[in-house]
């Protein structure tokens, strides 16, 4: 009789300690979805984004700053607009107001929301002076252009603007 108490008991003993050794093994296993994702979210989020070539650019600082200071003196003025067809028009003109005409213009577009997803666009020459950015405007709100244009030897322009733009649905 005293064994097949034993036997009972032990059977318990088995039944619980399965069922807690289980209660762990699946504590473990959610906390390891939980974290796997959160490193998904974390790894696909727009809003994230990383400044390519950083470290380089810090070492070569000096260098931007002359460069900058060299595209002041230029004088050139750049200003974005919404384009009637959708996208941007980057109007340049030169310190007389005069269109910069023949220059080689190249943007990167992005929300501030987004900014691990810009544009990168060569744009063409629509007009005088008037560049237009095939861009899509899919968002409302702050956008980021930064705008670099060259022309002949010599004469190369930057610049960055914010600009607040209501979304074309491009």
């Amino acid at each position: 009789m005293r064994s097949a108490i034993l036997k009972v008991v032990d059977e318990q003993e088995r039944r619980a300690r399965r069922r807690w050794l289980g209660f762990i093994g699946a504590f473990f296993v959610m906390q390891g979805v939980l974290w796997a994702s959160v490193l998904t979210l974390v790894h696909d989020d727009p809003s994230h984004a990383v400044v390519p070539d950083y470290h380089e650019r810090a070492i070569h600082w000096d260098e931007e700053r002359a460069r900058r200071a060299q595209a002041r003196a230029l004088g050139w003025t750049l200003q974005a607009v919404p384009a009637p067809t959708g996208g941007l028009d980057i109007i340049l003109t030169d310190p007389k107001h005069a269109p910069v005409t023949g220059a080689r213009v190249h943007g990167v577009l992005f929300h501030a929301a987004r900014a691990g997803r810009p544009q990168e666009l060569d744009l063409t020459e629509v007009g005088p002076g008037r560049y237009h950015m095939a861009a899509r405007i899919d968002r409302a709100g702050q956008w980021r252009l930064r705008a670099q244009a060259t022309r002949g030897e010599g004469q190369a322009f930057e610049a960055e603007v914010t600009l607040q733009l209501a979304a074309t649905g491009g």
